[in-house]
Parts: structure tokens; sequence; C-alpha cells
């Protein structure tokens, strides 16, 4: 059976490892190695958590990020921001300020996803009431988490909620 490679969100750099094993034990999966001083990973189990990023403190493992430019190629360049993404600049900046910015970088438009959560969350509410789904239930809202789970324990999986995350339904109603 041929399976497609798996894509990851971390870059290793080889070269800067020294095989000090902070990334091994930071990897909830099991997914990293050392061999001969140097650092490789399991692809079929890391879920892309970012733990290793945290743990290492030789700078060996490297978010990957699209640069502005690769986004050209697009004649409409919509950003859908991660919640999160509003946590890291503090209370004293509003989403707006952060869309704004978003903008002035070159994204044509910027859609929020609260409005989508929050449809979401009715819409699961309901299931709850009304279809007797499986309990209890995982939100598959993280990818990681639903990675960890299909890793670690593939017996939970059908406990994860059967709808779309809301960045897929904001990309999809966006295209």
């Amino acid at each position: 059976m041929n399976t497609l490679p798996k894509y990851h969100a971390i870059k290793v750099d080889e070269q800067k490892c020294f095989g000090c094993t902070h990334c091994i034990k930071a990897c909830p999966t099991e997914a990293i190695r050392v061999r001969r001083g140097k650092v490789s990973f399991l692809n079929d189990i890391c879920i892309d958590c970012g733990e290793c990023i945290t743990a290492c403190t030789q700078k060996v493992f490297v978010p990957k990020s699209d640069e502005k430019e690769d986004f050209d190629a697009f004649s409409l360049q919509i950003a859908i921001p991660s919640p999160v993404l509003y946590t890291q600049f503090g209370q004293d900046v509003p989403p707006q300020i952060v869309h704004q910015a978003l903008k002035n970088i070159g994204f044509d438009e910027v859609v929020d996803l609260a409005n989508i959560t929050q449809q979401l969350g009715f819409v699961l509410l309901h299931h709850l009431k009304h279809d007797g789904m499986n309990k209890p239930l995982i939100s598959s809202y993280c990818p990681t988490i639903v990675r960890y789970l299909q890793v670690k324990y593939p017996n939970l999986v059908n406990h994860i909620e059967p709808l779309d995350v809301p960045l897929e339904i904001a990309a999809k109603e966006a295209k």
C-alpha cells in the first residue's frame, strides 16, 4: 500500500544537535531518537505538538512557516488567524488591531473564528442532546490532540466529535 509521506510543521537542523536528549524527554509520543549524537524523529508518530521546540536549548527544532511571497500566487489573500494568536499580544491589544496589522502586511481579508466557533458550539450541543453521541466526547478543535489520540490512544478516536474544525469551515466559506 502506497501512503503519502506525512507533512510535519517542524524542521530539524541536525548540525546544531549535540545529543543532550532534552527533546526526547519532552516528546509525548516518544517520536524522537538520537543516533550517533544526532537527532531524528519517527514520522509516523510525531504529532507536531512543538514540545521539542520548547525543550531544545540548541534551537535544533524550528517551526516551518510560509514566506509572504509564497502567497503572491493567489488572487485573494485571506488570513484566518487562530485565537491563540491574539493571546500573544496581551489584553491591551484587541483583535481588531491584529486584524488591521494583517491587512497592513498584505492580506486582503481577515476572518475571525469566534463566530464560527460559537456556531459549532451550538451545533455540538444540539447533537449531544438529540443524537445520542458516544460519550465522553472529545473536541476536534486541536489537530495536535486528534493526532495524539490517533497515535497513543486509538481506542478513543471514535469519541472525537464528528464536526469539522473552525479553521476548515472558515476556509471553505472563504473559498
